[in-house]
């Protein structure tokens, strides 16, 4: 069995699985990938063995290994599934032997030590590398086996907490978490109190129906912890607490613990819009919650505006460069007199007053986050993006006065949306626009075929990104936009497909521009300047860039050059061609689709993808 790391991190992860292996009886081999940029971790079995244990115990060790989080390089296993179909040709997903010839002169696809030094004899280190037994992998499988898991009785309803006519007084604590003292709290109340902290995690079922193995994914998340007598959850379940122990009957006295945070000095330069008044009007009401607010209409302006009301020290997290950028705008613009820092990358120049921090500079194993105590509010950005275990661990742990997480989306593709309000608080508000103009979503149809028996979404996309076909369809579609005066915004999810066509659109005789996370920072910023000055223009774009975030007013048709299906990844995409403005020459906004029915996975996510966006008021024309 081999263990596929890629990119960044590649060597730390690769040598810390193989000790982890190491530490449970195995004997891994360390192999340099073909590229360069990656490692292969081998096992080798004396005996045939199933798929299914070999994966599961990989799988457990690899957690070990990174308890928090899977490493970011890491890939996949080989193999890759658990079984084969019956009728299925083939044996799925591949990965090339090591030493492969003239590779070897090149220093890869060879085995190294722990330090990615060569090893001396590359035959004799395969001959002596011990074979793991199917006895030796069940011992490891069951060490690794979690605790059993919290088993919780049926939650009450409303009207059993009504019946029990409890008396008596609970006293509820709050800093970082809410802390309820149980002594006096009947079992009923308890098993409610206990279900506000226990998640069913969706992805176990998929898994199981899938007969996939369910190792190191709970059937529940458990986020409550009880010791003493006391009851401990987290900062978002605290209105529902004090409900719960009301309907039974308990009078609640509250004691708040976060820190007085110091005053700065912020006033807002802008004017809000009535539904942008409304919302942050709400907001301010409560210390922590969520803010709902489609794309386009302003959510960063509004937190602006809720900045300067509370005018305490603020950490505003943001899920990418591109969104720190448009923040320091933003902030600019209607906090002009407010210090502005930033904690991202190498840039790490706070300034105490109002700072922006990027998701990823905090939540990694080693990041340092002590500095966050030090605000008083906090702003999640995207805040669907919580779900993430580093980010989630940080942000559950902040004892600050102030918690807001704004999003268009407050739901999960792997079903945890009830993740969200745990952290940053129930929604407070949700934001409905009626906007005026026409909406079209035009879909058009592709030849595009897949002929592998196995679905791999991965070597499926690199497949729609190559097909020229389907690409020249999709540059066709441009030019008419852009020479029809439009100002367009193609979004892909592969490198190599967006210089695919930006090379069918080399000739054309109007701007076509690229972001992707390839670019430095003064490129982008260079790109950034020439979108603001270019009346129209074809913007080529990966998803992860620009499919969330990016605030470009003049956008009116948008392109979807790379198939999706989740409804909050579509909401983010279509959104940036639906935002609000003054402008009447761009009240209109186009979608164009491809559905590619000859592939019957692609057929589906269409069907999802379309159904979404007519939910946003789009008006399907053709196919």
């Amino acid at each position: 069995m081999v263990c596929d790391f890629d990119y960044e991190d590649f060597k730390q992860a690769a040598r810390a699985y193989a000790e982890e292996c190491k530490d449970h009886g195995l004997d891994p081999l360390i192999e340099v990938s073909r590229s360069g940029n990656g490692a292969h971790v081998w096992l080798f079995f004396d005996e045939p063995i199933p798929a299914s244990l070999a994966r599961s115990v990989g799988i457990g060790l690899l957690a070990k290994a990174s308890p928090d989080s899977y490493f970011s390089s890491f890939d996949r296993f080989f193999p890759s599934q658990d079984t084969l179909p019956a009728k299925g040709r083939g044996f799925g997903n591949l990965i090339a032997l090591p030493l492969a010839g003239h590779h070897r002169s090149e220093g890869t696809t060879i085995f190294v030590d722990s330090d990615f030094h060569p090893l001396p004899d590359q035959f004799e280190a395969l001959a002596r590398t011990k074979k793991a037994t199917l006895s030796e992998l069940k011992r490891i499988y069951a060490a690794l086996q979690p605790d059993p898991e919290t088993s919780l009785p049926q939650a009450p309803t409303r009207a059993e907490l009504k019946k029990l006519k409890a008396s008596g007084k609970v006293h509820v604590t709050h800093d970082s978490h809410v802390h309820v003292d149980l002594s006096g709290i009947d079992a009923t109340t308890r098993t409610a109190l206990r279900h506000l902290g226990a998640i069913a995690n969706p992805q176990f079922y998929i898994k199981q129906a899938q007969r996939f193995s369910t190792f190191g994914t709970p059937r529940l998340i458990v986020r409550f912890d009880e010791k003493d007598q006391v009851l401990t959850l987290d900062r978002g379940t605290l209105d529902d607490v004090v409900d719960i122990l009301k309907t039974a009957g308990y009078t609640v006295t509250r004691r708040g613990r976060t820190p007085k945070p110091r005053r700065i000095d912020a006033s807002f330069a802008g004017e809000l819009r009535p539904y942008q008044q409304s919302a942050v009007k709400q907001v301010l009401k409560h210390k922590s919650g969520m803010l709902v607010a489609p794309p386009g209409t302003g959510k960063t302006v509004m937190a602006c505006a809720i900045i300067a009301q509370r005018s305490v020290p603020t950490a505003v997290i943001v899920p990418s460069r591109e969104l720190a950028t448009q923040w320091r705008q933003a902030l600019k613009q209607f906090l002009p007199e407010v210090q502005i820092g930033q904690y991202s990358g190498a840039k790490k120049k706070l300034s105490g007053v109002v700072d922006i921090v990027t998701a990823q500079s905090i939540s990694r194993n080693d990041s340092k986050t002590d500095f966050l105590s030090s605000y008083g509010h906090i702003i999640v950005d995207e805040c669907h993006r919580v779900g993430a275990a580093g980010l989630t661990n940080v942000l559950a742990h902040l004892n600050v006065r102030f918690m807001l997480g704004m999003t268009a989306t407050p739901y999960r593709s792997d079903g945890l949306d009830k993740l969200l309000p745990l952290i940053c608080g129930p929604i407070r508000h949700t934001v409905e626009l009626e906007r005026p103009g026409r909406r079209d979503y035009v879909v058009h149809d592709t030849e595009f075929t897949y002929d592998s028996p196995y679905l791999f979404w991965p070597d499926l996309d690199t497949a729609l990104a190559a097909d020229e076909h389907r690409n020249r369809l999709i540059a066709d579609v441009i030019t008419q936009a852009a020479q029809d005066k439009h100002t367009v915004l193609v979004l892909v999810k592969r490198r190599e497909h967006l210089t695919a066509l930006n090379t069918l659109l080399a000739d054309a005789p109007f701007p076509v521009l690229q972001l992707h996370g390839g670019q430095k920072a003064s490129e982008r910023q260079a790109v950034r300047k020439q979108l603001a000055t270019t009346p129209h223009f074809v913007l080529l774009a990966m998803s992860q860039v620009a499919g969330e975030g990016i605030d470009l007013p003049a956008l009116d048709t948008l392109v979807l050059a790379a198939p999706v299906s989740f409804r909050g990844v579509v909401i983010q995409q279509v959104g940036r061609v639906t935002r609000d403005t003054d402008n009447e020459e761009n009240l209109s906004a186009t979608v164009h689709d491809f559905v590619d029915s000859n592939v019957p996975a692609l057929a589906a996510a269409f069907r999802k993808r379309s159904s979404t966006i007519a939910k946003q008021g789009f008006t399907r024309i053709g196919s």
